[in-house]
Formats: C-alpha cells, sequence, structure tokens
C-alpha cells in the first residue's frame, strides 16, 4: 500500500515502458491502482485489462477445479505446478497472469490421466514433458515430466523430487477454489526454475 511504499513517479515516466516491463512479469494488474492514479490518460485501458484478466482467471480457476474433482474421483493424485500455486503468495491471486493450468501426475498414473482428459479435452500439442490440451478456451499441460535442465541428472533429480511429494501435495484455497499443491518447499524450488 501507499502507506508503506509511498511513490512518486518523475514527471517524465515512459508508462507505456513501464506497462510492458510490468507485463514481461506478469504482474501489471497488481498495481493497477497506482498505474491508474499515476497515468491518468490510460486509467480506463489498465481497469479493463485488469477486468479482462480477473474474467480469465475465475474461467481457468473453475476448469482447474473441475479438472481436480475429475481426477480425485478417478483416483488420480496430481498436483497444480506455478499457476494457481504462484498465485496463493500474492496479495491479490486473481489479479496474477495466468496463461494455461500445469497439472502433474506420477508417471505410472500419466497414461489413465490422458485417458482421462481427453474425454472433454482436445490434444492440441505433445511433447517429451507433456501434453496440450485444450477445453473452452483454456489450455492444460499435463506433465508427465516437468524440468527442462540440460543436465539431464538435475533434470531427473527434481523430476523424481516432484514425483515422491505428489502424494504429500496439500490442498490450498483462493476464494472458493481448492487446488493440491506440493509441499512448500518443493513448489518453491518449481516457482524459482
Amino acid at each position: 500500500g501507499r502507506e508503506r511504499f509511498p511513490f512518486s513517479p518523475a514527471p517524465d515516466t515512459d508508462w507505456k515502458a513501464v506497462y510492458t516491463e510490468l507485463q514481461l512479469q506478469a504482474v501489471q494488474h497488481l498495481c493497477v491502482d497506482v498505474l491508474a492514479s499515476a497515468d491518468r490518460a490510460n486509467m480506463f485501458y489498465y481497469i479493463q485489462n485488469l477486468s479482462e484478466n480477473v474474467r480469465k482467471w475465475h474461467q481457468l480457476m473453475e476448469q482447474q477445479q473441475e479438472l481436480i474433482t475429475e481426477m480425485s474421483q478417478a483416483g488420480i493424485p496430481c498436483a497444480i505446478l506455478k499457476g494457481a500455486a504462484a498465485d496463493q503468495y500474492y496479495p491479490k491471486p486473481e489479479y496474477r497472469c495466468m496463461g494455461d493450468i500445469d497439472l502433474i501426475v506420477r508417471p505410472e498414473d500419466f497414461d489413465r490421466a490422458l485417458a482421462l482428459v481427453q474425454k472433454d479435452w482436445e490434444l492440441l500439442l505433445e511433447n517429451s514433458r507433456h501434453k496440450d490440451l485444450r477445453r473452452n478456451g483454456v489450455l492444460l499441460e499435463l506433465h508427465r515430466a516437468f524440468s527442462s535442465f540440460r543436465a539431464p541428472q538435475l533434470s531427473q533429480f527434481l523430476d523424481n523430487a516432484i514425483f515422491d511429494s505428489i502424494p504429500q501435495a496439500e490442498n490450498r484455497r483462493l476464494g472458493k477454489f481448492t487446488f493440491p499443491c506440493l509441499p512448500r518447499k518443493i513448489n518453491g524450488l518449481i516457482l524459482l526454475t
């Protein structure tokens, strides 16, 4: 807030450059109140983009909730990577930009999970780490592996740590949405990579 972090922009601030940098970091909506008051000429643009982001965030979270429920009912342990697992650390999670759902399952559950989601999700792309699917305008990356380090031993180490942690996934809540999140240390490691 302004009380803790007073903000006085220079009169010649290049707001377009500031907004572009905030977009690159996927945090442009977290400071929309400051942007809107400091750059009144673009106030409605910032607010309109925020509104659209909140709508997309809710749509994505609703699809994620349905997906997690389906996995749970099928007895397939899973966890959310990035996305909502990162959003939980933000003061207004719905203000953070999310592009897709990243869901990981253990290797032995991958084929069952894929068969389950392919009933309702359209397969778009596939690679060695995940399959990309779409439903109702929402993208899903169903991961069979996460790490993409160039060093195979390092990748295997991180992936094994993730797979070993899936059974210990903790349910987290953002508003009305609940999702399985890997334990804090593993989740933090993922968010840093």
